[in-house]
């Protein structure tokens, strides 16, 4: 992801690491919410199934007949890293 603004006063040298783990805190939980909706109608829209063949398939080769309800039980858990690259042009 790539923010090409920013709206708010921040002294990035300083507060940099704080903004990245206040962002990283925020992703986490918009993807939880988004997760949360996504079990709730046991519905795979971003392809978790193809992942899950890929990489557990002996588990997944179980589920796929009613994937989406083995989806919904699933515990999925987020950890987004955000790294700022750069800073940009500083008034």
């Amino acid at each position: 992801m790539i923010i090409t603004e920013r709206l708010f006063a921040v002294d990035m040298e300083q507060k940099g690491s704080q903004l990245e783990k206040l962002m990283a805190e925020q992703i986490r939980q918009d993807c939880d919410r988004l997760i949360k909706k996504i079990q709730q109608h046991q519905i795979d829209p971003i392809g978790l199934g193809v992942y899950a063949q890929a990489w557990q398939y002996s588990h997944w080769k179980e589920a796929a007949d009613d994937w989406g309800k083995a989806l919904s039980k699933a515990k999925i858990r987020i950890q987004p890293v955000v790294h700022i690259r750069g800073f940009g042009v500083s008034m």
